[in-house]
């Protein structure tokens, strides 16, 4: 029987260099330590060990593997959640994040096990932080499974909340059962679990600070300040149902404050497209142009064929000429609104624009 997660249901704003080049760097590091005859004389040299703790071994470790599958597993986790990470913390920050996890599960094996003698290596500690860091900012998204049980095969798909908590649950249940060490079958489980740990509080702690901006948006779409009452999203009929009463009781600041969570939560395709183009109206509006700025933009990579889609292109690209002087992403969506037009803008209109944006620039 083999069950094993091959990705999520996540699309990401921007290209997770650092995530990739972590998985690239591990790559590399096992290919050329691995088949040396002395790697193991390298793993007691570089490994972490807990009696024995110094830089370079505090930096080298979550980089080196002790086999193909010990690599590819955690390369894996790595791939399916960290794209996500990076594109919610932004490339450096991902980088200082993926690190310090690295260091906060090293540091908890220690602080379980100072005497230990045996070497810890494996990115494991730190992919650990980054599933924490995925749980708090995405706990409904979906993640895909492939099975193989016998002589059936497929796929399924796991919310990833229970995902996640299945897998932390598995390693409580570990330490609980194994030496006080916390270690079994060569495994680190303390190391997880407090790399985990160290990725919620971050996770949570961002999330505050988002909350704050959020915050301050929604005062400034309704001129004052907003309470918003919590509501329970499956027993008030789903994410779009909700949006759309706000919507029906003219409560613009609270369809803003349930767009970004909605959005946040289940991801742009389990919002409907009309949704997405009134969010981005209600911003433009209210002069958050890089806040319409990034919804319409989603929008056109979610629902690039909605009936709306020409023009929201349009409305870009007036954002882009008239506020934001970026005269060649205009004139990118501009072509767009004339090649593919639609309802809601005067297409003439749009053709002299461009003729005229071509001839300046």
């Amino acid at each position: 029987m083999l069950i094993l997660p091959i990705g999520d249901e996540n699309p990401t704003r921007r290209f997770a260099f650092f995530n990739y080049a972590f998985i690239a760097i591990s790559i590399f590091v096992w290919l050329f330590i691995n088949f040396r005859h002395n790697f193991e004389s390298i793993v007691y040299m570089y490994g972490f060990i807990p009696s024995d703790i110094s830089v370079d071994r505090l930096a080298a470790h979550m980089f080196m593997h002790v086999n193909f599958f010990h690599l590819a597993g955690n390369m894996l986790y790595l791939w399916i959640v960290g794209d996500n990470v990076e594109d919610v913390l932004g490339h450096f920050w991902f980088i200082v994040f993926y690190l310090t996890s690295g260091l906060a599960a090293a540091f908890t094996q220690t602080l379980i096990a100072p005497y230990h003698n045996m070497p810890m290596i494996g990115a494991s500690g730190a992919i650990a932080g980054v599933i924490g860091f995925y749980l708090v900012f995405f706990p409904w998204r979906k993640i895909k499974f492939f099975y193989w049980i016998y002589i059936t095969a497929g796929t399924f798909m796991m919310t990833a909340v229970w995902t996640i908590l299945l897998w932390f649950g598995m390693q409580l249940l570990y330490v609980a059962l194994l030496p006080s060490s916390g270690t079994g079958g060569g495994v680190a489980f303390w190391a997880h679990i407090g790399g985990f740990v160290y990725g919620v509080a971050v996770a949570g702690l961002c999330r505050l600070g988002m909350s704050a901006t959020e915050n301050k948006t929604v005062e400034s779409i309704q001129g004052r300040p907003v309470t918003i009452e919590p509501v329970e999203v499956e027993a008030s009929g789903g994410p779009n149902e909700i949006l759309a009463k706000a919507l029906g009781n003219n409560h613009e600041a609270v369809f803003i404050h349930r767009y970004l969570n909605f959005t946040r939560m289940y991801g742009e395709r389990q919002i409907e497209p009309q949704y997405h183009v009134k969010a981005g109206e209600i911003f433009a509006k209210s002069e958050n142009l890089d806040r319409a700025v990034n919804v319409f933009e989603n929008y056109l990579k979610t629902y690039p064929r909605d009936k709306s889609a020409p023009k929201v292109r349009y409305t870009l690209a007036l954002i882009y000429m008239y506020h934001v002087n970026n005269p060649y992403k205009g004139i990118h969506y501009l072509t767009q609104a004339v090649q593919y037009p639609g309802e809601g803008y005067n297409v003439d209109e749009a053709k002299a624009l461009l003729e005229e944006l071509r001839t300046k620039n």
